[in-house]
């Protein structure tokens, strides 16, 4: 297993792909054993695209960040849109695991982000920096959800998604 200092370098990344940073799509500078020329580099895993290089295998959000920047992000690669195959340059941005969070969808049985079902209606609330946050209980899920919308928008400024 190489260590991080044989991790990949900007100058590498540069020899060996093109990054078209309007489709968010990796091309091969050469052909390659096995690869199509007239396809993209890498593969979907996990609903991501993933490419292997040297033995190890780069997001390709993480790879288009060293390719625009000549450095690796200190933070997680943030798609705007929350669609982790969008890796158009326009899409990308760095946040925090906690700004990342935030711009996810809601995973909850009533599909409302920052709303759960209480056994005297429903609650609304939300997580910011670290720390749990009330916002009430409510009659129903409609209105935790306009108070849960109000409070994030002003907490989560960009990152907010609802």
């Amino acid at each position: 297993m190489k260590s991080k200092r044989d991790q990949l370098t900007a100058q590498r990344l540069h020899d060996l792909l093109i990054y078209d940073l309007n489709t968010g799509l990796f091309w091969w500078r050469f052909p390659r054993r096995k690869v199509k020329m007239d396809c993209p580099a890498g593969s979907i895993q996990s609903g991501r695209r993933q490419i292997g290089i040297d033995g190890r295998v780069y997001r390709a959000s993480r790879l288009a960040f060293l390719y625009m920047h000549g450095e690796w992000p200190l933070y997680t690669v943030d798609h705007i849109d929350s669609n982790p195959m969008n890796d158009t340059w326009e899409n990308l941005r760095l946040a925090t695991h906690q700004e990342n969070c935030r711009n996810k969808a809601s995973y909850n049985k009533l599909k409302v982000k920052g709303v759960y079902r209480r056994r005297n209606g429903y609650e609304a609330c939300l997580t910011i920096n670290g720390e749990y946050r009330y916002l009430g209980l409510f009659s129903t899920p409609e209105e935790a959800s306009a108070a849960y919308i109000s409070a994030a928008q002003k907490l989560y400024g960009d990152f907010f998604r609802s």
